[in-house]
């Protein structure tokens, strides 16, 4: 009776076993959450603060670029204008240039009327007119281009090479050594000129007639009938004195022009 319940006993507690191990029809088996996989090339959006400060910050960008654009064009417009004075400058410097020298040759070149005598002047062409040694070097000068005014052009030469004899280190020594070569040019007397003209270059090449007595020097040599060397000469001339005797450049460019 005994083993019988214990064989009774043993089939339930395995039948009770199986039973736990079936789930129901219909009944849901517990799961755990499942994760979603994360997207590998899924960008990242600022937040709404950074993307305002980075829209401020090009903002004022573009402001800068705009301003300094508008200040490139206003320089600009400022340098065009001076270049445009400055060519205006120098043409108008040009012009009265050309009429001064114009004016000068066409008084040198005009037939003397009814000249009254100068007491003062040797009638001996051979000897330099005097300078009495109380007259200053200006008093001198000046008496030296009022003969050349009144187109006296002997005595004026005279006048000259006295002047330049009586007073080498003065500072007009090297206008009257240019003013005679101007004198020899209208008497006719081409080669003296070329070697008056050549006082000024050698000698006082710094001095503001220097420019002047080359160009004139390059004019000279080529009415002498020596074109390369007057070509030579107001290349020279241009190359020398550009931007320092910008209307006797541009005489030399034009004169060499025409050769």
């Amino acid at each position: 009776m005994a083993a019988k319940y214990l064989l009774l006993s043993a089939a339930l507690a395995s039948s009770s076993a199986w039973a736990n191990e079936w789930v129901s029809v219909g009944e849901q088996v517990p799961t755990a959450p499942v994760a979603k996989p994360v997207q590998a090339n899924q960008p990242v959006t600022a937040s709404a603060p950074q993307a305002s400060n980075q829209s401020d910050l090009l903002t004022e960008l573009l402001m800068q670029v705009e301003q300094m654009q508008q200040e490139i064009a206003y320089l600009r417009s400022q340098v065009e204008t001076q270049q445009r004075q400055m060519s205006a400058l120098q043409q108008s410097s040009q012009q009265r240039y050309l009429d001064l020298d114009r004016r000068v040759s066409s008084l040198m070149q005009q037939p003397v009327e009814a000249l009254a005598p100068v007491p003062s002047v040797s009638s001996s062409p051979s000897s330099p007119a005097t300078v009495a040694p109380t007259v200053s070097a200006a008093e001198a000068y000046k008496q030296a281009m009022a003969l050349v005014r009144d187109k006296q052009f002997a005595q004026a030469r005279e006048a000259f090479a006295a002047f330049t004899t009586q007073y080498p280190n003065d500072e007009l020594v090297a206008n009257a050594w240019y003013w005679a070569g101007e004198v020899a040019l209208v008497q006719g007397e081409q080669q003296a000129a070329l070697d008056l003209f050549k006082q000024v270059i050698d000698k006082h090449p710094q001095h503001g007639k220097a420019a002047d007595a080359s160009y004139k020097y390059a004019v000279t040599l080529h009415k002498l009938g020596r074109t390369d060397e007057a070509k030579q000469w107001l290349q020279r001339v241009i190359s020398t004195y550009a931007g320092k005797a910008e209307a006797t450049v541009q005489l030399a460019r034009s004169y060499l022009n025409t050769l």
